[in-house]
């Protein structure tokens, strides 16, 4: 697959998360995918996720217990693809459910493989994230 459309199947990928939109996601997501959360997500038992199926439910399940539904936006400032390398850097906004306002800077670096997302890593401002979900 060419770099641009790895570029812009992550660009979709990105949005249908975003939305919790779990059949476009499935789309992009091969049925092997591995999902590498950021290292914070561990303290709150989270590790590695392997397979569509777990890693769309981990998506689209816990933004919701974290967040107000709604409130999540994305300004997308880059995708830069090599390869079958995707990188996305981008802001994301948010109301947590336990009050205030979540601003991040976000950067999730994705490898693509045979049109599908192969694998994710997670790269957040783990002191932001972690503050907004521990309250």
């Amino acid at each position: 697959m060419s770099k641009d459309k790895n570029k812009a199947l992550v660009e979709r990928f990105l949005w249908a998360m975003l939305k919790s939109d779990r059949g476009i996601m499935a789309d992009c997501l091969s049925s092997d995918t591995c999902w590498h959360p950021p290292t914070f997500a561990k303290d709150f038992g989270f590790d590695d996720l392997n397979g569509r199926e777990d890693t769309i439910e981990f998506l689209c399940f816990h933004p919701e217990q974290f967040y107000e539904p709604g409130s999540r936006t994305m300004d997308l400032h880059n995708i830069i693809g090599e390869g079958d390398y995707v990188s996305a850097l981008f802001d994301f906004k948010a109301k947590p459910r336990r009050g205030g306002d979540l601003a991040s800077i976000s950067h999730y670096h994705f490898r693509c493989f045979d049109g599908e997302i192969a694998e994710t890593w997670e790269l957040l401002c783990t002191a932001t994230m972690q503050k907004a979900v521990e309250g």
